[in-house]
């Protein structure tokens, strides 16, 4: 009797438990050629086809004097489409940038640094994913800080350009297996290097 108990329970257990698969990638953040931050990147996937994303870095430079720089962006993802997301910048320790997006209905509401806006087209590649998923047949990806586009460009295997509007410049993405390896980020007085931790 209390075997057969125990299997009805594995049983309505294994039929009502969620699977959820999480994948977590460490980077480096180089600066000059020194270390200057970190970043990690999350992905969890459940049964529900729902996939969330989770990215959060740090970066300490010495230019113009002293700045730490933190980023957080969290994306949902249902059935292949961004649901919501909410990216945070902040810069010494006060808030910098905000950008919130939530999908409702077949529109999406954006509220950049105050500003808001519409956005009518579903959104089915976005920064968030770049980390680990190459983006091989991708024209564009979605900024979810800028609210944007940006154009992909493919140089050879497994490397890529993806145009930055705001500092009009192209940010380098290498890849193996699919998984993002190295980042090279310019701005208009500097650049940043990524390097996956082993």
């Amino acid at each position: 009797m209390k075997y057969t108990t125990f299997i009805l329970l594995i049983i309505f257990f294994s039929g009502h438990s969620v699977e959820v698969q999480t994948d977590t990638l460490s980077y480096g953040l180089h600066f000059k050629g020194d270390r200057v931050g970190s970043l990690t990147a999350i992905k969890t996937k459940t049964s529900k086809n729902t996939i969330l994303y989770d990215e959060q870095s740090e970066t300490t430079i010495h230019f113009f004097g002293k700045t730490t720089i933190r980023t957080r962006l969290k994306v949902v993802y249902r059935s292949g489409i961004l649901q919501n997301s909410q990216y945070s910048v902040t810069k010494n320790g006060s808030a910098y940038k905000t950008t919130t997006i939530d999908r409702v209905g077949e529109k999406y509401h954006m509220d950049h640094n105050g500003d808001k806006s519409i956005i009518s087209a579903p959104i089915y590649n976005s920064t968030a994913r770049l980390y680990f998923d190459q983006p091989d047949h991708v024209k564009t990806v979605f900024s979810e800080l800028e609210g944007v586009d940006h154009k992909v460009h493919k140089i050879k295997e497994n490397v890529y350009e993806i145009d930055d509007t705001e500092s009009g410049k192209s940010n380098t993405y290498i890849y193996k297996n699919g998984i993002l390896q190295e980042g090279i980020f310019k701005h208009t007085l500097y650049s940043f290097k990524l390097f996956k931790n082993k």
